[in-house]
């Protein structure tokens, strides 16, 4: 038998158990907003899976999730070493070492639009869309996260084996959590953040924590 097998890692994105459907009004959020999607991008990278025995295996990935595109809502991990494992933890975004590196290819090539500049370096997360304001008014909600300091880790029990054959684990993103905890982003105070300033560092720090809350395992086939 192999002593490797695949993962096939396939996101769901949700907004509270609705699946994501673009340019309509249709969500609202734990602050009371009314807001739709009308880009939702990010990237996953480095995950780490621990096994039973706590040994782990780092797959060193950089993969752009565009919930768009049938296509980008998923990839493979190759070459997992066998065993059963039962926690995996991810980044969102992308690390340091890759941030700033000049033109890359595959997932990390600028022709995604995931970039400000070389020295800036890659937009993590991409929301983009409106949202009906106090007055009843629409305006654009455009969240850019970004910058080193924006690198996020979520962590989750997980249930999968390999035993030189090709599994599919299937993650859930749910995009309120991002909005709701630990800290409850408000779309009338935050509503349009590009990450490259001073003033972009408060909800930054909240994104961060928040998306430790907005990845879950769902099942493993």
């Amino acid at each position: 038998m192999p002593t490797t097998g695949s993962i096939t890692i396939k996101i769901e994105n949700q907004v509270d158990g609705q699946n994501v459907a673009f340019n309509n009004l249709i969500y609202t959020d734990a602050a009371g907003n009314k807001y739709s999607i009308s880009t939702l991008k990010y990237y996953l990278s480095n995950f780490v899976f621990t096994k039973t025995d706590d040994s782990i295996y780092s797959a060193n990935n950089y993969n752009l999730i565009d919930a768009s595109y049938v296509s980008k809502i998923s990839f493979t991990l190759k070459n997992i070493p066998n065993g059963n494992y039962n926690n995996l933890k991810l980044g969102v975004g992308v690390d340091q070492s890759h941030n700033h590196s000049g033109v890359q290819s595959d997932d990390l090539d600028p022709m995604y639009g995931m970039i400000w500049s070389w020295n800036t370096g890659y937009i993590f997360f991409k929301h983009e869309g409106s949202y009906i304001d106090t007055a009843g008014k629409t305006q654009p909600l455009i969240f850019h996260y970004g910058t080193d300091a924006a690198l996020a880790t979520a962590q989750m029990p997980i249930s999968v084996d390999v035993e030189g054959n090709a599994k599919t684990v299937y993650l859930k993103f749910n995009l309120n959590n991002l909005y709701k905890s630990p800290y409850q982003i408000d779309f009338n105070q935050y509503n349009d953040q590009q990450s490259t300033t001073q003033a972009d560092s408060i909800w930054i720090v909240k994104f961060k924590a928040n998306f430790a809350n907005s990845f879950s395992f769902d099942k493993a086939e």
